[in-house]
């Protein structure tokens, strides 16, 4: 029998064909969905057995490497939901250059092509917006009003770690409570994607670049994640985040529950960082089951 996790990161590598082995139990197909300003690159998983849920994955600041989410992934198909993810303009294979205006086009575009989709029930849709793609999520949900809940992942107020938090941050990644999570996580893949540079406007910078916190520091705060959250509908929501992130600490986490609306549930994960929880598997089931209940 085919190990799940194992087909995933073949796939999402592209070491497999687009429809894996049935015993996988899911297939993938590449889209370009449409959208002002150019296509976005997509890939569309869908259970062999599904009935038309459907989660919208919009991935962080520091790589659009679907291989990062394999964990998640495996889990949202395995309870019976599909995924949408697509790469955010200056990521991966999206041409588009990060543009802190022009990046505000992804997001509704990926939520109404979802409506879309083969097979889809335009009224099970959630959408899981993961770091930079939480703040860009709460943007994007009073223009669509058919999305039915939703998971922010570490959502950030805005990105500029002192010296002190990427000690902590570095600390908490190679900590032995951490072990578990690294020896089953592609780690060395995963550390060359965050080596990958990010095409912004004029440059191209990777995440340990002080230009790339910068921007980014920027971007994010431009998005003003509480007044994104005041604004955005009452939408069933999921936060999850790690109890050891020094990037998005639980108190950033409280104030932005305090301004979101609708009920609100907050999943924290003990030893965990904003890097290590991608990987935590207890906290990609928490979504998958919290999806599969409210879609």
């Amino acid at each position: 029998m085919i190990d799940p996790y194992r087909a995933i990161v073949a796939m999402l590598a592209g070491l497999a064909a687009v429809q894996p082995d049935p015993r996988a139990g899911f297939s993938a197909e590449p889209l370009e969905l449409e959208a002002a300003g150019g296509a976005l690159p997509a890939r569309f998983f869908r259970p062999f057995h599904w009935d038309g849920p459907l989660v919208v994955y919009v991935h962080g600041a520091a790589t659009a490497d679907w291989l990062a989410q394999a964990p998640l992934f495996e889990a949202l198909l395995a309870r019976g939901l599909a995924v949408l993810a697509f790469d955010l303009d200056g990521y991966g294979s999206n041409p588009a250059v990060l543009d802190p205006k022009g990046i505000l086009r992804c997001v509704p575009a990926a939520l109404e092509a979802a409506r879309n989709l083969p097979g889809v029930n335009a009224a099970r849709i959630g959408v899981y917006g993961l770091s930079l793609g939480a703040a860009l999520t709460l943007r994007a949900l009073p223009g669509a009003s058919w999305v039915k809940a939703m998971t922010l992942y570490a959502p950030p107020l805005g990105v500029s770690p002192t010296t002190r938090d990427r000690l902590l941050e570095l600390a908490g990644t190679f900590h032995p409570f951490a072990l578990p999570v690294l020896a089953t996580a592609p780690t060395g893949h995963v550390a060359r994607t965050f080596l990958e540079p990010v095409r912004f406007a004029g440059a191209r910078h990777d995440m340990f670049h002080p230009e790339f916190i910068v921007r980014m520091d920027a971007l994010v705060r431009g998005l003003d994640p509480l007044a994104a959250a005041r604004a955005a509908p009452a939408l069933p929501t999921l936060i999850i985040n790690g109890a050891w992130d020094a990037l998005v600490t639980p108190m950033d986490v409280e104030r932005l529950r305090l301004h979101l609306n609708g009920a609100i549930e907050v999943a924290t994960f003990a030893h965990r960082n904003h890097s290590t929880l991608l990987h935590e598997r207890g906290a990609a089931r928490a979504a998958a089951n919290w999806f599969h209940s409210k879609l």
